[in-house]
C-alpha cells in the first residue's frame, strides 16, 4: 500500500512540475508590445532657499549670561554677540556648492556672576523655519524650535547646562 501511495504522489508531483514548466515557457513573446513614453511631467527645480530665525530670550537670561550665535548668512558665516531677541530672515539662490546652513547658539556665564548664589529662571524660545522654493512656484519648508527653562542658581544652572544651546544644521537638496 505504501508503495501505490508512493507511486501516486510521484506521479502527481511529475504532473505539477510539468504544468509549471508549461506556464513558464510562455514568455513574454506571447504578449502585446506597448509603446512605452517618457514621462512628460515637468520636473520642478529647487531655485531659492530662505531661511528665518526668530531668537527671544528673557530679560533674566541677557542679565547673568553672554550669548552668540554663528549663522550662515546669505553673505557667508557671521558672529555676533545676542544682546536683545533677534529676529532675522534671507533668501538665497539655491546651489549645488553651497546648500547646508548651519546655526550655532552658545552661552557663558558672565565674569561678574561667577560666585553669584542669585535664583533665576531663564526662559529662552529659539526658532528657525526653512523654506525651499521650486521653479513650478511651490514651496516646503520645515520649523526646528529649541525652548527652555533653566531654574535654580546660578551656578548650578551655568554647570548643569551645556553651553552650546543649540547647534542646528540644514542640508536643502533638490529633488
Amino acid at each position: 500500500m505504501n508503495k501505490n501511495i508512493l507511486s501516486k504522489s510521484f506521479i502527481l508531483l511529475l504532473s505539477v512540475f510539468a504544468i509549471s514548466f508549461a506556464f513558464i515557457s510562455c514568455g513574454k513573446e506571447n504578449l502585446p508590445v506597448e509603446d512605452v513614453k517618457p514621462d512628460e511631467t515637468p520636473q520642478k527645480e529647487l531655485v531659492e532657499v530662505e531661511m528665518e530665525f526668530d531668537f527671544k530670550l528673557s530679560e533674566v537670561c541677557y542679565k547673568y549670561f553672554d550669548f552668540t550665535v554663528e549663522y550662515t548668512s546669505e553673505a557667508g558665516i557671521k558672529t555676533f554677540a545676542m544682546t536683545e531677541n533677534w529676529k532675522h530672515s534671507f533668501k538665497v539662490p539655491y546651489s549645488k556648492d553651497n546648500n547646508t546652513f548651519t546655526c550655532k547658539v552658545t552661552k557663558n556665564l558672565k565674569s561678574e556672576f561667577v560666585d553669584c548664589e542669585d535664583e533665576i529662571s531663564c526662559v529662552g524660545e529659539l526658532e528657525i523655519i526653512t523654506r525651499q522654493h521650486y521653479s513650478d512656484g511651490s514651496d516646503e519648508g520645515l520649523r526646528s524650535a529649541n525652548n527652555f527653562i533653566w531654574k535654580g542658581k546660578v551656578k548650578e544652572v551655568n554647570s548643569k547646562q551645556k553651553d552650546c544651546i543649540w547647534d542646528f544644521k540644514y542640508a536643502f537638496k533638490a529633488k
